[in-house]
């Protein structure tokens, strides 16, 4: 009987001892920080000042070597561009190998080796790795830079461009670069297509003379391998690269501005904005206080649980994500805080990210908050112990920048030891909200206003030279009517627009070195096909007979349906302007103007039931220059816009010969070959079976 008290008083008390032990509405005391107790690699120094840093790591038959060299940036100037394209060379042939050959050596090893500007590296099985180190070492010590292979870098760089500039978070952080360090630091640069065509094969051997040099180069190999095995390898092929004197670099720290300002990029067709509040930092790599800066930035902005994401996304709903960066740097930091936001909270989304800015400055952040953040550097810092090129990487790192020994094996320590009185210390030292350049990219006229009650607000192209806007809008008494009827006098006449019966366009371009090219037909009423083809390969077909649409593409045919067949309508019309002031269903409204490629135009929206769009004529010659739609996607909405130019005269009638396809995030640049006004062609064209 007392055996049976016991076991019932057992099965009773324990769920109140279960309670008693866990209180899940009481965060639990932090323990201390854990003890990281991080291996030394094997260092030597060869000769000619080469220093490897070796770290045995047997569970894998693997091994991995990467050389960095130390140097300081460089200013390209005019020639922007030159050293990241001497990184890419280096790997484009030797001169005992073209590219291709070097490329299958590479592949029949298995391995991987890979080059950028100021560093390489090579991994592959530990069996193969003489032959990888060799391949390595003569890529490093024998480039032979092939014309040729510079022309398809060059190619691939405006290719790559021409899909950048058009891009919101392109322009605004070459706008931001601009604006805190100044447009004469080497962190500002930015290549264009006139610097890609500025620099040539010299420059590139310059670079590489100037350079590669094995006196800054550090080596971390690990993996599969012995010291004295690593000292062999190093010794055989790379011990006769002679070592040099190598130029150093100072640069005057970017001075803040007086007083907080908007830096403003008008993109007319923007339908959001790219919001971005930023400065410079003087936190050197190494210093004392970069440990509570990086959890200064995790409260901040560091990821999902940060204020900034906290406030505008789970608050306010107005972005996807906002975010902030402080980095350290021998030269000079920066803190970055950004979001992308709607176009009438702009004002507000700035207010926001300066008064959290300003929060953490004049608060002291919870211990609960502060906690969290040093929990999850631990558990970070503990998984990267997992990979061994970690301890390479924390040794080379000790060395490069004059760290103490025992760095990282108290770093965990140092991070623990951080009070809530340091954080508010360090944020009223580093954050700078009274002297951030506050860059927005978007539409102008709709968050020029509102934005100045914040800070004052200067206009900026991509390239930070300053401009004063023009002053409003004088329409005078035109109407959007007027608009349209000026530009069908524009392109022949009214009459002669009306009256076409049909037209062929053929179209080409080149994306990343491959050529396109694009076919379309039209007939009145309301016929349109339209083919694409890549390498001569028809990628997208479209047929639309008035009634039905038929979208081909990767081997699928696809009926379209309501929404796509409207959107056909309008684009099968050969000047589908004339709808515009014929047809009652349309209605127009003259917005006002904006600055389209250094020219004046008048933006008309026209409205279709629930489907509205902008299309801009140029003030001067009346000609229409862009046409541009708001699209929803699971991403957002984006605006797909199309730019016209380049018209010529076919058949007493103006047409562009030059217009821009939205692709993805880009913009091809197509260019017209032939255009045909009345072609001979018939309906059977436009069969759909």
């Amino acid at each position: 009987m007392k055996l049976l008290l016991k076991i019932v008083f057992i099965i009773l008390l324990t769920p109140t001892l279960a309670l008693a032990q866990v209180d899940r509405s009481v965060m639990p005391e932090a323990g201390p920080a854990p003890e990281i107790q991080i291996g030394k690699p094997a260092t030597f120094t060869m000769k000619n000042g080469i220093k490897v840093f070796v770290v045995e790591n047997n569970k894998l038959p693997r091994v991995a070597i990467s050389m960095v060299l130390d140097r300081d940036p460089i200013q390209e100037g005019d020639k922007a561009g030159f050293v990241s394209a001497a990184g890419e060379m280096m790997k484009r042939g030797t001169k005992n190998k073209t590219k291709e050959q070097l490329d299958e050596a590479i592949d029949f090893l298995g391995a991987n080796l890979s080059t950028s500007a100021s560093s390489v590296f090579a991994s592959s099985l530990s069996r193969n790795i003489d032959e990888i180190v060799a391949l390595m070492a003569e890529v490093v010590l024998q480039p032979s830079f092939p014309e040729e292979e510079l022309k398809k870098i060059k190619s691939q760089s405006k290719s790559g461009l021409a899909a950048n500039r058009n891009s919101p978070e392109y322009i605004s952080s070459v706008l931001t670069n601009n604006l805190i360090y100044g447009k004469n630091h080497p962190y500002a640069e930015a290549e264009t297509e006139a610097t890609i065509d500025n620099y040539t094969i010299e420059d590139i051997k310059n670079y590489y003379n100037t350079y590669w040099k094995p006196n800054i180069a550090y080596v971390a190999i690990v993996g599969d391998i012995t010291v004295d095995q690593a000292k062999k390898l190093m010794e055989k092929n790379f011990g006769k690269w002679k070592k040099a004197d190598v130029p150093k670099k100072e640069y005057d720290f970017p001075a803040k501005p007086e007083n907080a300002f908007v830096g403003l990029y008008d993109r007319s067709e923007s339908v959001q904005s790219n919001v971005t509040v930023a400065h410079v930092l003087d936190l050197p790599t190494g210093s004392d206080d970069v440990i509570a800066v990086r959890i200064l930035n995790q409260i901040l902005g560091g990821g999902g649980s940060g204020r900034l994401f906290l406030n505008l996304r789970e608050d306010k709903g107005w972005t996807y994500g906002s975010y902030s960066t402080m980095s350290d740097s021998r030269i000079v930091g920066s803190f970055n805080a950004s979001a992308q936001v709607r176009n009438e909270v702009t004002d507000s989304a700035v207010v926001e990210i300066l008064k959290e800015m300003k929060r953490i400055q004049e608060e002291p952040v919870d211990e609960e908050e502060l906690q969290l953040v040093k929990n999850s550097i631990f558990g970070s810092f503990a998984r990267s112990m997992e990979n061994p090129q970690t301890i390479a990487s924390y040794a080379i790192n000790t060395a490069r920048y004059d760290l103490p020994e025992d760095y990282y094996n108290t770093y965990l320590q140092r991070v623990d030891d951080i009070t809530r009185e340091d954080i508010q210390a360090i944020a009223q030292k580093y954050l700078n909200p009274d002297q951030a350049v506050i860059t927005v990219v978007g539409k102008g006229r709709d968050i020029a206003g509102p934005l100045s009650n914040v800070a004052p607000v200067r206009y900026f192209d991509i390239d930070g030279n300053e401009y004063e806007p023009e002053e409003g809008d004088d329409l005078g008494d035109i109407t959007a009517e007027q608009v349209i009827e000026n530009y069908l006098e524009a392109l022949g006449g009214r009459d002669l627009i009306e009256n076409l019966k049909s037209s062929k366009i053929k179209s080409s371009a080149t994306i990343q070195g491959m050529p396109v090219e694009m076919i379309e037909w039209r007939m009145a009423p309301m016929n349109f096909k339209m083919e694409l083809s890549v390498m001569g390969n028809v990628m997208n077909k479209q047929t639309f007979n008035g009634d039905r649409l038929v979208i081909e593409a990767q081997g699928q045919t696809i009926e379209g349906g309501e929404v796509e067949i409207a959107q056909a309508k309008g684009q099968a019309k050969l000047f589908p302007e004339v709808d515009y002031i014929n047809n009652d269903d349309y209605q127009l409204k003259l917005v006002g103007t904006e600055g389209i490629k250094n020219k004046k135009a008048y933006e008309i929206e026209v409205t279709k039931g629930d489907e509205s769009f902008s299309v801009y004529f140029d003030t001067t010659s009346g000609l229409k220059v862009r046409e541009s739609r708001v699209m929803d996607t699971p991403q957002g909405k984006i605006n797909l816009k199309v730019d016209f130019g380049k018209y010529e005269e076919v058949s007493g009638i103006l047409v562009p010969h030059y217009k821009t396809l939205p692709l993805g995030t880009m913009d091809v640049d197509l260019n017209v070959e032939e255009v045909q006004i009345n072609a001979d062609f018939t309906e059977d064209t436009f069969q759909i079976k």
